[in-house]
């Protein structure tokens, strides 16, 4: 058989290919047999954006997990309209040439769509409806508080992991209407709330398994009476995927392959004969066709494209698996012979043989996806056969490379606390005793406990070594990412210890200490806040007055407001306003700072979330430190940048160490952290870590973050920087891409945990 992903039967079991089903079912359509009744009168079917070359997406274009809907195959559009209408809650399809029918039935259904040629996007309104979004009536089910429940903000299985491909954001007026919500939606896993009627329903079957302090939010999962659920990392999974090779249709002697077996981030994604390094060229094949291709080696490493390049001949490329990342996102397109392998971020784009060569080592390519019948259409064109049974398809994991529960025959060690040496994967070449060894960073992003998980083990303790030995350089949390290096010390503890090994360590439970929330209208609460004055162009040729006006900064709606506005006043074109916490706030290692904004992106604008020492103890800028939570400059739109500067590492001398990271939105709400430690820095945005930064600790030059700092929110006009674009020119207030007649930052709160 040639399709890579299984059939199933009526038990929800998945098939030997042989068997040679057209219908791809899910189990849960199964399960409810009762789910299909006659074909309902009068429905409309709504073309979204024109329908035709659309492929359907949730509320944004780039929202399209498959909770939303459940895949079949059917000959044509007609016949997959049939079976929406068949199915109570449908909200609407996606069906493609190749006989691909998505039935859309998630409540919030289908509200955006992108281009993608061969595709078809309708909603579905049933009649007398008037919509498509009809809710069904809410399940009785008990709501049980994560954590106490009270100021915890919902997280996956880490307290970092808060990605919003867990949930569908709503808005609410009550924790009540929020629970009554998740009852009402079939795939709720449970709910945060917060103060400020933000409701997300938690839908992804992995839930919540975790939380973290976050003050005026609550934290509950939801577990319906007639299917008790849990979400717990020890419960069996339910993820599935078929394991095998890709091989090329044109030759189907040639098979997708590893370069060399490499586990580096980065390593090539190539063409070799199927019969050689056949272990290199086994892939996991995500249930439905759509999701990520795991390599069954190393399944913490997934197929991606480079960069997330949208560019023709963008190479496929080994990453770090990340099931938020839009880069490795792929649909398997079954057509019962050969198919194409599109990406999902952009149905425009397939994998494609660079220049159709058969040669071994001929690279793997991002492609414009050809019509059926152009030439060349054959470099497009894999056959992805199973091994003969799904992973996940039986009730034995222990070989399931991809289950979160795993069980080990590996024969324990003197110390019961863990496996043998002999069986711990990418271990180079340093073990230390006591369950601790110095192992590869790259097949596991840098996080022991995705390492410890990889061998049915439980993450103890993590660090970065020292001098390639046992040497520790600095303690982390399990779930922490050590970078820049290309190992690190991990302490793993078998699931059968006894009670005498010591227990995983829990991540730690951050305690808030400072906060504001901004609540009501008016001036700013002088006990947290002072302002700095003046112009002078504050040592960047900067353009703006900084004011205490309530006309440049107050709270509004429940937000802070820092307005910089086109006026003439103390000398300057430009008015804006620079908060500081300064002797109300200030902080040293052990906090995380937590800021959620919405900056401005207009040419000329230098939005900031900063920190600068309170008391220079060692001296002017840059020799006490400065700590750039975020800055962001509309001269380079979508970049938002973490940096510090010291006496050693400073832009004046162009040794600043900072990271960017890009936000397609980054005009929109995200929230910007720090977590600074005894001996490191991280950077976060939205909980996803994008940099970190360590020195000489015993050196003021390097790290002179071991004083207090205290907090600056601001927006800057022009100079340096902010302007570089500009050619000089201050940014004009008419035009509508420059600085208009103001520009905003608007910030919800500001929050400082003890760690």
């Amino acid at each position: 058989m040639a399709i890579a992903i299984r059939t199933v039967d009526a038990n929800g079991m998945c098939q030997s290919p042989a068997a040679g089903l057209s219908l791809l079912v899910k189990r849960e359509w199964i399960q409810k047999a009762g789910s299909l009744s006659a074909s309902h009168d009068g429905g409309e079917f709504v073309p979204v954006d024109g329908g035709v070359n659309r492929a359907c997406r949730g509320f944004n274009a780039n929202d399209n997990l498959n909770s939303y809907y459940d895949l079949f195959t059917k000959p044509s559009l007609d016949e997959c309209k049939e079976l929406c209408m068949q199915a109570v809650g449908c909200q609407g399809i996606e069906f493609s040439n190749s006989g691909r029918c998505e039935i859309w039935t998630r409540a919030d259904g289908i509200g955006a769509s992108r281009a993608a040629f061969g595709y078809t996007c309708m909603k579905y309104q049933a009649a007398g409806t008037g919509a498509s979004t009809t809710i069904p009536p809410a399940h009785d089910g008990v709501f049980v508080a994560v954590d106490g429940g009270v100021n915890r903000a919902c997280r996956g299985f880490n307290a970092d992991d808060s990605s919003d491909t867990y949930y569908s954001l709503f808005i609410k007026p009550s924790l009540d209407d929020c629970k009554l919500l998740c009852g009402q939606t079939v795939s709720c896993q449970g709910i945060e709330f917060s103060s400020s009627g933000r409701c997300e329903i938690w839908t992804r079957a992995d839930g919540i398994g975790a939380s973290r302090a976050a003050f005026g939010y609550t934290c509950m999962k939801y577990q319906a009476a007639s299917t008790p659920r849990t979400t717990s990392q020890t419960t069996t999974s339910t993820t599935q995927a078929c394991r095998g090779e890709i091989r090329w249709a044109n030759h189907p002697d040639k098979c997708l392959n590893v370069a060399n077996g490499g586990t580096e981030p980065g390593t090539n994604v190539q063409l070799w004969d199927c019969t050689s390094n056949a272990e290199d060229s086994n892939f996991l094949i995500p249930e439905g066709g759509r999701g990520l291709i795991h390599w069954a080696v190393h399944p913490s490493l997934c197929l991606g494209v480079a960069g997330g390049s949208h560019a023709d001949g963008t190479k496929i490329q080994l990453e770090v698996c990340d099931s938020s990342s839009p880069n490795q996102t792929f649909r398997v397109t079954p057509d019962n012979s050969s198919h194409t392998i599109q990406w999902d971020n952009n149905l425009q784009k397939c994998l494609d043989v660079q220049d159709g060569s058969r040669s071994n080592g001929a690279n793997l390519q991002l492609w414009w996806c050809l019509p059926e019948g152009w030439e060349h259409t054959y470099n497009q064109q894999f056959l992805a056969g199973s091994s003969g049974s799904c992973e996940g398809s039986s009730t034995d994991h222990s070989t399931d490379p991809i289950s979160t529960t795993r069980t080990t025959t590996a024969s324990i060690p003197e110390n019961a606390c863990c496996s043998e040496f002999g069986k711990w994967p990418d271990v180079d070449g340093v073990t230390c005793g006591s369950c601790r060894a110095l192992v590869s960073t790259a097949p596991y992003g840098g996080r022991c406990d995705k390492y410890c998980e990889s061998f049915g083990h439980a993450c103890v303790e993590a660090a970065e070594e020292s001098d390639e030995s046992c040497s520790v350089k600095y303690s982390a949390r399990c779930e922490q990412v050590i970078h820049d290096t290309s190992d690190m010390l991990c302490t793993c503890q078998s699931p059968t210890a006894p009670a005498t090994c010591s227990s995983p360590a829990p991540s730690p439970s951050p305690s808030l200490v400072w906060f504001d929330e901004f609540d009501g209208d008016g001036s700013i609460d002088g006990s947290k806040w002072g302002f700095d004055l003046g112009g002078g162009g504050w040592g960047n040729n900067e353009l703006q007055f900084y004011t205490d006006r309530l006309d440049n900064s107050r709270r509004e709606g429940g937000v802070l407001k820092v307005i910089a506005k086109c006026e003439d006043y103390g000398g300057n074109s430009f008015t804006s306003a620079r908060l500081v916490s300064r002797d109300r706030g200030d902080w040293g290692p052990g906090h995380r700072i937590e800021v959620r904004a919405k900056i401005p992106t207009g040419r000329g604008t230098w939005p900031a979330i900063w920190m600068l020492p309170t008391d220079w103890e060692y001296g002017g800028w840059p020799d006490s430190g400065e700590i750039d939570i975020m800055e962001h400059v509309g001269c380079n739109t979508g970049s938002v940048v973490g940096t510090i500067h010291t006496e050693a590492f400073n832009h004046m001398k162009h040794t600043e160490k900072g990271n960017s990271k890009w936000l397609e939105d980054v005009g929109a709400w995200h929230t910007y952290a720090i977590e600074w430690q005894d001996t490191i820095l991280h950077w976060y945005v939205d909980g996803i870590h994008y940099h970190n930064f360590t020195g000489n600790l015993n050196d003021p030059a390097e790290w002179p973050f071991n004083k207090r700092f205290h907090l600056l929110l601001n927006i800057a006009v022009g100079g340096n920087w902010g302007g570089y674009c500009l050619n000089g020119n201050p940014p004009s207030c008419n035009s509508w891409e420059e600085f208009r007649a103001e520009q905003v930052m608007e910030v919800d709160y500001v929050r400082v945990y003890a760690l």
